[in-house]
């Protein structure tokens, strides 16, 4: 079959295992080369970890430099007390009590339409032909079941008013029901339940439909009870047309289209396809700067600005455009009342003002300070050093340098044991590595601060090694947090006067070390590629020599078999003429063919 070689066939002799018995002995060198290169990687790897360490360390102690966002500067602004407020402290805002005053808060312009601005739901208080499904009521009604003094009462969306008012009578025959039409001036498009039989029980926990509700209709603990309101309400989505006001519409074009003005924004309609919630998003959605709103109680359109403060709000039909605004009660019977800005004082200053209620530093006199406020009355605004902030960025730089010593100790420890055997680590007796550690806790240990501040050791404010050890720590935490709280200018000068404070020191040191590692990684990349190159060198060396051994071991073989192939055939031949001298000496004629075989169908008959 392709691909078998069977050795020693005719030798007798396995010369594969010799073959590669030779090629496992010269393939010494390689292996001690590929083992260099595995160790090289190794190195390499546990350097970029070391790496990653110092960028680490390095990115922390940055955090306590000066780098735009000084940790040293920060602040926290709360409020005295369980004031609702909302204070917010910038760096470098000036630490202490803010006493603020509200007296008056900041209020937003309000363009109240006029009420009633929909016709009544009957002009009579004949309401046979007012349709439950149609009818225009604040909400719309939903059929189902209402309760009249314990007797549930059925309404349909094809019934009309007066069909409602007969079924109520029918379930109670001493309630009746009437509409009071317009023309009624004590109770004008409301509607009237009593009972002559005692007091009046509106509704149940199990009813299904609103009527009541959109009614305006409660017990009040006597025999009768009216809506609360007018009951009359414009219809929000349907086309403006048709949507129930009062006011006839007037001066649009032929196709309906009009036009308004609101804070000087042109704002256009058509009375056919847009309903009153179109035109109240139109406005809303418009730079006019204020909300539209129907409230549902008095029936009546509301226009509020969006901005607090002492600014008011304007609108009008354009001339020639038709009457919307005004059939929507927003010109006459209108009112307008002024938002006001929100006055204050600091600290019993004079009065100040606010277009908003969000007062900026500049409405409060104080550099960095803001305050959301939401209640006139007086509370105090506590602004002290982001003592928080700073211990986590003083934690993250004692983290970030116990892992890198911690790394840095792993990587290079020799260890012994009480028999004496030693063990190394990856880096042993790299004194380089060693360094780094110890120069990174003389510096630690030795380095002050820059200038003359009274800040000039790390033990200064509490934090230092415990013994021997080459972990940092906070070894007096009441210290650290009184230099922070009292004296933060004095700890942000000695981590940050510059290349000769704490942090610029570990900083600049840190970059050395980070030059100097991949450094030496690129030089055991460098070696690497070297001995890969020799590797390939040995490795094609190594299998010309194997194919070259194989094809004198198959000579070996192939001279073997021939040998073996003519020794066969002599004796062929000698074992077939003492065969023709026997035959002839006991038959005399009998001649055998054998004797006459050529050397080469000897040769086929043996290899046959």
């Amino acid at each position: 079959m392709a691909g078998i070689q069977l050795t020693g066939l005719y030798s007798g002799m396995n010369w594969s295992n010799v073959v590669s018995e030779i090629i496992a002995a010269d393939s010494a060198p390689k292996t001690e080369l590929q083992a260099e290169v595995t160790a090289n990687q190794a190195k390499i790897t546990t350097y970029k970890a070391l790496e990653s360490d110092a960028t680490s360390l390095q990115t922390a102690v940055q955090g306590l430099e000066d780098f735009g966002t000084n940790v040293f500067t920060a602040r926290t602004a709360t409020m005295a007390g369980s004031g609702s407020w909302i204070p917010n402290a910038s760096q470098s805002t000036p630490t202490g009590s803010y006493a603020i005053d509200v007296t008056r808060l900041a209020t937003q312009a309000q363009l109240t339409g006029a009420t009633g601005i929909s016709g009544p739901l009957s002009a009579s208080s004949t309401v046979s032909g007012v349709s439950i499904a149609t009818m225009n009521t604040a909400t719309p009604v939903i059929a189902g079941t209402f309760t009249v003094n314990g007797q549930p009462v059925r309404v349909s969306l094809t019934d009309s008013l007066q069909d409602v008012f007969d079924a109520i009578t029918t379930a109670v025959g001493t309630v009746s029901a009437v509409y009071n039409p317009t023309t009624d001036l004590v109770n004008p498009d409301t509607v009237t339940l009593a009972n002559s039989a005692g007091p009046l029980v509106l509704g149940a926990a199990n009813d299904t439909s609103n009527f009541l509700q959109v009614m305006g209709l409660a017990g009040n603990g006597t025999a009768s009870a009216t809506s609360a309101s007018a009951l009359g309400s414009v219809s929000l989505s349907s086309p403006i047309a048709t949507s129930g006001l009062k006011a006839g519409l007037s001066g649009q074009d032929l196709l309906g289209n009009g036009s308004f003005t609101v804070n000087g924004v042109g704002i256009s309609y058509n009375v056919n396809t847009d309903s009153i919630q179109d035109v109240m998003n139109k406005i809303t959605g418009s730079s006019a700067g204020v909300a539209a709103s129907f409230d549902i109680q008095n029936n009546q359109i509301v226009l509020t600005n969006k901005m607090t403060g002492n600014i008011g709000i304007s609108a009008s039909d354009d001339s020639g455009s038709g009457n919307l605004l005004s059939a929507l009660g927003l010109e006459t019977g209108s009112s307008l009342v002024l938002g006001k800005s929100a006055q204050f004082t600091v600290n019993g200053g004079s009065p100040r003002t606010a277009m908003t209620n969000n007062l900026s530093s500049a409405d409060l006199g104080v550099s960095g300070l803001s305050l959301s406020v939401n209640t006139e009355e007086k509370q105090t605004v506590q602004v002290a050093p982001d003592t928080g902030s700073m211990q986590t960025a003083i934690q993250a730089f004692i983290t970030a340098y116990n892992q890198f010593a911690s790394d840095i100790s792993t990587d290079t420890a020799i260890t012994a044991n009480s028999t004496g055997s030693v063990t190394t680590s990856i880096l042993s007796g790299n004194f380089e590595v060693s360094d780094w550690a110890q120069e990174l806790k003389s510096i630690a240990f030795g380095s002050t601060g820059g200038g003359s501040g009274a800040i000039q050791r790390l033990d200064q404010i509490g934090i230092g090694f415990s013994g021997i050890s080459n972990q940092l720590g906070i070894t007096d935490s009441a210290l650290l947090q009184t230099a922070l709280s009292s004296n933060p200018q004095g700890v942000a000068a000695f981590f940050q006067a510059g290349s000769s404070g704490f942090a610029g020191k570990v900083d600049t040191y840190l970059s050395h070390v980070v030059t100097q590692n991949i450094g030496n990684q690129k030089d055991l990349a460098d070696t690497n590629s070297q001995l890969n190159d020799q590797i390939s060198v040995l490795t094609t060396y190594l299998a010309n020599q194997q194919a070259a051994l194989t094809a004198e071991f198959m000579a070996m073989e192939k001279a073997i078999q021939q040998s073996q192939s003519e020794q066969a055939y002599i004796s062929g031949i000698t074992s077939s003429g003492s065969g023709s001298s026997s035959s002839s000496s006991s038959s005399g004629s009998t001649i055998s063919s054998s004797a006459y075989s050529t050397p080469s169908s000897a040769s086929s008959s043996s290899s046959g």
